[in-house]
């Protein structure tokens, strides 16, 4: 059975940022690649959920949070029923405490 892979709004925001940034300080192409890249790698967890680790740094309401690495980031999400649900996309060269 397949999943649905769903984006929270703070992802999704998380994901604007990404590409501000680059489109800023490198070029559109770069920030359009990056984003690309970033949204592909979730592609596999509508078939395989449970290949990301589990995050030991943050949870949400008790809920076990996975996570999958794609370059300097770190792609939160989490299981709920038959959706695959990505909470966050973090850029692990930041302090963690700023996604608190």
């Amino acid at each position: 059975m397949d999943l649905i892979v769903s984006w929270s709004d703070k992802a999704n925001n998380d994901l604007e940022n990404v590409f501000d940034y680059y489109k800023i300080e490198a070029n559109l192409r770069v920030a359009r690649k990056l984003v690309k890249a970033l949204v592909s790698s979730t592609i596999q967890l509508k078939y395989t959920p449970h290949i990301g680790a589990v995050e030991t740094l943050f949870t949400i309401d008790g809920i076990e949070l996975r996570y999958l690495v794609k370059g300097n980031y770190k792609i939160l999400y989490y299981i709920q029923g038959s959706t695959v649900i990505i909470a966050r996309v973090f850029d692990c060269r930041q302090n963690p405490n700023k996604m608190k």
